[in-house]
Protein backbone atom coordinates (compact mmCIF):
# COMPACT_ATOMS: atom_id res chain seq x y z
CA UNK A 1 0.00 0.00 0.00
CA UNK A 2 1.68 3.39 -0.95
CA UNK A 3 0.87 5.09 2.20
CA UNK A 4 2.87 2.73 4.37
CA UNK A 5 5.44 4.28 2.19
CA UNK A 6 5.05 8.05 2.93
CA UNK A 7 6.56 9.95 5.42
CA UNK A 8 5.09 13.53 6.13
CA UNK A 9 6.41 16.22 8.34
CA UNK A 10 6.38 19.76 9.67
CA UNK A 11 9.35 21.41 11.05
CA UNK A 12 11.17 24.48 11.80
CA UNK A 13 14.64 25.74 12.85
CA UNK A 14 17.12 27.92 13.45
CA UNK A 15 20.34 28.61 12.55
CA UNK A 16 23.59 30.91 12.04
CA UNK A 17 25.19 29.86 8.25
CA UNK A 18 28.41 29.17 8.29
CA UNK A 19 30.97 31.56 6.57
CA UNK A 20 31.32 28.32 3.48
CA UNK A 21 27.65 28.30 3.02
CA UNK A 22 27.89 31.85 2.53
CA UNK A 23 30.57 32.21 0.23
CA UNK A 24 29.50 29.35 -2.01
CA UNK A 25 28.01 32.50 -3.69
CA UNK A 26 31.11 34.21 -5.17
CA UNK A 27 29.66 37.72 -4.81
CA UNK A 28 29.28 37.70 -0.95
CA UNK A 29 32.91 35.82 -0.60
CA UNK A 30 34.87 37.60 1.82
CA UNK A 31 32.90 40.00 1.83
CA UNK A 32 32.57 40.47 5.50
CA UNK A 33 28.46 38.92 5.85
CA UNK A 34 27.02 37.39 9.12
CA UNK A 35 24.00 35.42 8.25
CA UNK A 36 21.03 33.82 10.69
CA UNK A 37 18.36 31.90 9.57
CA UNK A 38 16.05 33.43 12.23
CA UNK A 39 13.37 31.01 11.83
CA UNK A 40 11.98 28.65 9.37
CA UNK A 41 8.83 26.51 9.04
CA UNK A 42 8.71 23.50 6.49
CA UNK A 43 6.23 20.67 4.84
CA UNK A 44 8.06 17.68 3.89
CA UNK A 45 6.87 14.77 2.56
CA UNK A 46 9.43 11.39 1.96
CA UNK A 47 8.67 8.64 -0.15
CA UNK A 48 10.47 4.96 0.97
CA UNK A 49 11.29 2.38 -1.18
CA UNK A 50 10.41 -0.41 1.69
CA UNK A 51 8.39 1.22 4.41
CA UNK A 52 8.30 4.77 5.95
CA UNK A 53 11.09 5.19 8.13
CA UNK A 54 13.24 2.58 7.08
CA UNK A 55 15.92 2.84 4.24
CA UNK A 56 16.60 4.21 1.26
CA UNK A 57 13.83 7.75 0.66
CA UNK A 58 13.47 10.71 -1.65
CA UNK A 59 12.34 13.74 0.05
CA UNK A 60 10.55 16.96 -1.39
CA UNK A 61 9.85 20.18 1.23
CA UNK A 62 8.50 23.45 0.75
CA UNK A 63 9.43 26.27 3.49
CA UNK A 64 9.30 29.32 4.72
CA UNK A 65 12.54 31.06 5.84
CA UNK A 66 13.18 34.58 7.71
CA UNK A 67 16.39 35.90 7.90
CA UNK A 68 18.67 38.03 8.91
CA UNK A 69 21.71 39.84 7.08
CA UNK A 70 24.24 42.06 8.61
CA UNK A 71 27.54 43.11 7.93
CA UNK A 72 31.07 44.75 10.00
CA UNK A 73 31.68 46.59 6.57
CA UNK A 74 28.82 49.04 7.07
CA UNK A 75 27.38 51.14 9.93
CA UNK A 76 23.91 50.57 8.78
CA UNK A 77 23.17 47.39 11.21
CA UNK A 78 21.22 44.58 9.71
CA UNK A 79 18.09 43.63 7.72
CA UNK A 80 16.01 41.22 7.27
CA UNK A 81 13.87 39.15 4.51
CA UNK A 82 11.79 35.89 3.64
CA UNK A 83 13.12 33.33 1.43
CA UNK A 84 10.70 30.26 -0.02
CA UNK A 85 12.52 27.06 -0.20
CA UNK A 86 11.64 24.19 -2.45
CA UNK A 87 14.29 21.01 -1.39
CA UNK A 88 14.70 17.76 -3.38
CA UNK A 89 16.67 15.38 -1.31
CA UNK A 90 17.55 11.92 -0.85
CA UNK A 91 18.70 9.87 2.46
CA UNK A 92 18.58 7.02 4.75
CA UNK A 93 16.85 5.89 7.69
CA UNK A 94 18.98 3.61 9.73
CA UNK A 95 17.77 2.12 12.97
CA UNK A 96 20.95 1.20 14.83
CA UNK A 97 18.88 -0.73 17.65
CA UNK A 98 16.57 -2.31 16.15
CA UNK A 99 14.39 0.38 17.77
CA UNK A 100 12.42 3.50 17.56
CA UNK A 101 15.82 5.51 17.24
CA UNK A 102 17.21 6.30 13.99
CA UNK A 103 19.86 8.14 12.23
CA UNK A 104 18.81 9.90 9.11
CA UNK A 105 21.59 11.43 6.74
CA UNK A 106 20.60 13.22 3.58
CA UNK A 107 21.76 15.25 0.54
CA UNK A 108 19.57 17.74 -1.27
CA UNK A 109 20.09 20.03 -3.26
CA UNK A 110 16.91 23.40 -3.03
CA UNK A 111 15.67 26.40 -4.95
CA UNK A 112 14.96 30.02 -2.99
CA UNK A 113 13.71 33.21 -3.90
CA UNK A 114 12.93 36.13 -1.94
CA UNK A 115 9.66 36.92 -1.40
CA UNK A 116 9.91 39.97 0.34
CA UNK A 117 12.06 42.72 2.81
CA UNK A 118 15.39 44.00 2.01
CA UNK A 119 18.68 41.98 1.86
CA UNK A 120 20.98 45.46 1.54
CA UNK A 121 22.67 46.98 4.43
CA UNK A 122 24.42 50.33 3.84
CA UNK A 123 25.19 50.57 -0.01
CA UNK A 124 26.10 46.69 -0.13
CA UNK A 125 24.09 44.07 -0.81
CA UNK A 126 23.65 40.19 0.18
CA UNK A 127 23.15 38.06 -2.84
CA UNK A 128 20.93 35.59 -2.62
CA UNK A 129 21.67 32.39 -4.57
CA UNK A 130 18.65 30.32 -6.23
CA UNK A 131 20.42 27.18 -5.41
CA UNK A 132 21.15 25.85 -2.39
CA UNK A 133 22.83 22.69 -1.55
CA UNK A 134 21.98 21.73 1.80
CA UNK A 135 23.24 18.38 4.16
CA UNK A 136 22.16 16.91 7.31
CA UNK A 137 22.13 14.19 9.64
CA UNK A 138 18.98 14.16 11.80
CA UNK A 139 18.67 12.18 14.86
CA UNK A 140 15.59 10.92 16.10
CA UNK A 141 12.37 8.54 17.22
CA UNK A 142 9.77 7.52 15.97
CA UNK A 143 6.57 6.81 17.75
Amino acid sequence: MFSKRVLIGFGTYALDMPDQIVDLNSMNRDEGWQVRIRSAYFLSGEWYLKSANQGLFIGEQVGFQNFKVSNDREVGGSTDFNNILLLTYVGYSWHPYKGSFYVKPWVGLGFTDKIDGINKVGTMTYNISNLYPSVAVHLGYSF
